[in-house]
């Protein structure tokens, strides 16, 4: 009887620490499939409408800077569509729209401007699972500050940037008990960018210039928590520092009277490192885990018109195309100008 109680005890014991093991593995494993889900990698999408935000002002205020003294508004709107990559492990689109008023006074030797920009955007994201999906809505202000001098040839702008973007944001994962999480945060953005125009060809028929931008970019989200449920996760704040050039060439053509085609290409690159790195708190855990940006290469090519209807008014409108590592998309603006 004793062997057979030993026999038995030794048993249950064995039983009981396979059993914990097990739910010590199946834990562990259900919070890595939670963790490694794409949809919460989507947040990052917050700052893809931050940087074509800062994108957006910095071309309205240099084109202002440079040729719309007096006060100006305008309008800019893109769409782009984000692809899966490894670690990102999402696709979506994007949206913005953006509009902006401008007030650039003439000195003696230079301009000086102050423009003010407003921005909604909207992304929609989707994981690499079924019924893995995020939405941000976000809107808020851009605040652009600038000076341009020109000489015969060499024109340069300088613009320094400073907003604050607001999210709601709803996000739907692939777990069967799952709920929907809702989240709202804050974005504050800066950009600094110089920007160098060389007419290299200038006559009566076409102009024909080289640029060349550099820049520094800095986004950081708030951190949140999502609304409380079974997979909700509290998100530390993360940030992208990016450093970044831009090379291209503007041609316009000047036999058409007050209305000047022009054409532009571009190539941009980010100098910087190409990833957001993430830190993440749920059931008493916190790891870290990076995802990468959507594009460290891009290609611009932009068409449009200047027109200057009389002394007063000019108005400016223009199509673009962009495409790089794993984006693309367009944009359109319109803009004009009243000079007194």
């Amino acid at each position: 009887m004793q062997l057979i109680s030993k026999v038995t005890d030794v048993f249950m014991k064995k039983t009981v620490l396979l059993v914990t093991l097990f739910a010590l593995v199946a834990a562990s494993t259900s919070f890595a499939q939670a963790l490694n889900t794409s949809d919460i990698r989507g947040y990052v999408g917050s700052f893809y409408i931050g940087e074509k935000s800062l994108r957006q002002a910095a071309s309205f205020s240099n084109e202002q800077l440079l040729y719309g003294v007096g006060v100006s508004i305008g309008g800019d709107y893109s769409d782009f569509d984000v692809d899966e990559e490894t670690d990102r492990r999402f696709e979506g689109n994007v949206q913005t729209l953006s509009g902006s008023v401008a007030y650039v006074h003439a000195f003696e030797d230079f301009n000086l401007g102050i423009v003010l920009t407003t921005v909604s955007g909207e992304l929609d994201a989707e994981g690499t699972l079924p019924d893995e999906a995020l939405k941000s809505d976000g809107d808020g202000f851009l605040v652009t500050l600038g000076a341009a001098k020109q000489w015969e040839r060499l024109s340069l702008t300088l613009t320094g940037t400073i907003g604050e973007l607001s999210f709601d944001s709803e996000r739907e994962s692939a777990l069967a008990s799952a709920v929907t999480k809702k989240s709202d945060y804050d974005v504050t953005l800066y950009q600094l960018e110089l920007t160098a125009l060389y007419a290299l060809i200038q006559n009566e028929d076409f102009h024909l210039s080289p640029f060349l931008t550099v820049g520094y970019s800095s986004l950081e989200n708030d951190a949140f928590e999502e609304s409380a449920t079974t997979d909700s996760f509290t998100f530390d704040s993360f940030e992208d520092d990016s450093p970044y050039v831009e090379l291209g060439i503007n041609g316009q053509l000047l036999t058409l009277g007050n209305f000047v085609p022009y054409a532009a290409v571009s190539v941009w690159q980010d100098l910087g490192d190409d990833e957001v790195e993430f830190r993440v708190t749920r059931v008493g855990r916190t790891p870290e885990f990076e995802t990468p940006d959507a594009a460290q290469t891009v290609f611009y090519g932009n068409v449009g018109f200047a027109w200057m209807i009389n002394q007063s008014w000019d108005l400016d409108a223009g199509v673009g195309y962009f495409s790089g590592d794993k984006i693309d998309g367009f944009n359109l603006s319109l803009s004009t100008t009243f000079s007194f």
